[in-house]
């Protein structure tokens, strides 16, 4: 016996209520559900189960998606996605997955040599400049104040450097 997760996505004619569609995965799963989950009219079910062949399994949770949906009086428009993955598939997905590695203002200031009050002068510009339907060479933070490293360290090792203080007829 394996353990398997598997999970089904299906596009129905409407949404369900937050309410409904927990309501429809238990009785999609039973105990074997993990997560249910909804976006728009998708509803996506995550079942943990265990079984000698995988892809029987995933048929049985399709089929009982199937015939909950019908009862409840939803109709599936369409199959989305429906992914079976060993235990031992599973394990390494979750190891294999990574962060990039990112920096702090402060940690991008010191790549290049300026102030942490610099950097957000430059991201203030960044943002003025896309507003103008331009490109700007000063990277886009992954969420505020923090930069992919490897974007910020390209930064670093090419932006464009004047020595000496800026003249004040200079925008």
């Amino acid at each position: 016996m394996t353990m398997w997760s598997l999970t089904v996505t299906a596009a129905l004619d409407r949404a369900p209520s937050q309410h409904e569609t927990m309501q429809l995965g238990r009785e999609i799963a039973g105990e074997d559900l993990v997560m249910v989950g909804i976006q728009d009219n998708r509803v996506s079910c995550v079942v943990s189960s265990e079984s000698v062949d995988g892809f029987g399994i995933l048929q049985d949770v399709i089929d009982n998606y199937e015939q909950t949906m019908a009862h409840h009086g939803f109709t599936v428009l369409s199959w989305e996605s429906a992914e079976v993955l060993s235990e031992a598939e599973t394990q390494r997905r979750i190891e294999a997955a990574a962060i990039p590695a990112m920096v702090s203002a402060t940690e991008f200031a010191e790549l290049c040599g300026i102030t942490k009050q610099r950097i957000y002068e430059l991201e203030t510009e960044r943002k003025k400049t896309v507003e103008q339907g331009k490109t700007s060479r000063f990277p886009t933070p992954v969420v505020p104040g923090y930069w992919l490293r490897s974007a910020a360290e390209h930064y670093a090792k090419n932006r464009p450097r004047r020595p000496g203080r800026p003249r004040k007829d200079q925008p």
